[in-house]
């Protein structure tokens, strides 16, 4: 039984196109903080992170995924136990845009079980160099039955809404399976 004090611990797998703000979106949800020189990512790095929802506590272990084509093919072994995925494109790059595909692929071959996948515009703040606009990015996203969210590593927008449905999205997992608990004890006693 899950109670106010204790929590699961939920895998989440950052993924997309290289100097999309992967890492610059979990640098300011952790420590609210954004530098313009971040480093690319070699392999994957891990972060955690704890968010309470509904008086309960919701753990998440984040994975920020290289984005370079060197690193694509180790990038299976971060997001194969998953339970939510952010595909991240920069909102001013068309090609990173065109990447989600390959990471939708990756994905549906790599992960058994239900994953939550959201797509991410990045880089909102530069909208004089937009090149996706908001309604295409939601409409591919409804396509492919995928959320869609925007965010701004650099101001801070969306990104904590982005990881709070994240999270609610996780303790209404914990929820239903306190429920099948509960449940199958009540049965198992009493047959």
């Amino acid at each position: 039984m899950i109670s106010n004090n204790t929590s699961n611990t939920f895998r989440v797998v950052v993924l997309g196109a290289v100097s999309s703000g992967k890492t610059s979106i979990i640098r300011r949800l952790l420590f609210d903080s954004f530098s313009s020189d971040t480093s690319p990512t070699l392999g994957a790095v891990l972060s955690t992170y704890m968010t309470t929802i509904n008086g309960k506590i919701v753990k998440m272990n984040i994975w920020d995924t290289a984005g370079q084509e060197y690193y694509k093919s180790i990038s299976k072994f971060y997001y194969r136990d998953a339970n939510a995925a952010i595909i991240v494109f920069d909102v001013g790059s068309l090609v990173s845009f065109q990447d989600i595909d390959y990471w939708l692929n990756e994905l549906e071959e790599s992960v058994s079980g239900k994953l939550l996948i959201i797509v991410v515009g990045n880089k909102i703040d530069l909208f004089e160099t937009r090149e996706v606009e908001k309604t295409v990015g939601m409409a591919y996203s409804t396509g492919v039955e995928v959320e869609y969210m925007e965010t701004s590593a650099k101001t801070g927008e969306g990104i904590a809404e982005l990881f709070q449905e994240i999270a609610k999205h996780f303790a209404l997992l914990n929820d239903k399976k306190q429920e099948t608990q509960e449940t199958q004890k009540k049965e198992h006693c009493c047959s």
